[in-house]
C-alpha cells in the first residue's frame, strides 16, 4: 500500500531509519491488529538492505576497535 504516509520524500525519510522497519516489520508479523494496516512497498527488500548496511558496520567498527584497543589503557 503506498499510500503510508501519502509518498514522496517525507515517507522516504522516516523509511531510511531501520528501527522503524524493524518496528513495522513486527507489527505486521506479531501482532494481530497489526495485519491489515497500511504497510510500505518493498519491505522485505528494505529489510534486506538494512540488514547488510547494519553488518558492514559492525564489522568495520569491530576491525576498528581490534586495531586500537592494544592503545587502551589497562585495569588493575
Amino acid at each position: 500500500m503506498t499510500s503510508f504516509l501519502r509518498g514522496g520524500w517525507l515517507e522516504e525519510l522516516y523509511l531510511a531509519n531501520p528501527v522503524t522497519l524493524a518496528i513495522l516489520a513486527f507489527q505486521r508479523g506479531m501482532w494481530a491488529a497489526g495485519a491489515n494496516e497500511p504497510f510500505p512497498d518493498h519491505m522485505p527488500l528494505r529489510l534486506g538492505i538494512a540488514l547488510a548496511i547494519s553488518l558492514a558496520l559492525l564489522w568495520g567498527a569491530q576491525r576498528v576497535f581490534a586495531r586500537l584497543e592494544g592503545n587502551f589503557a589497562q585495569e588493575l
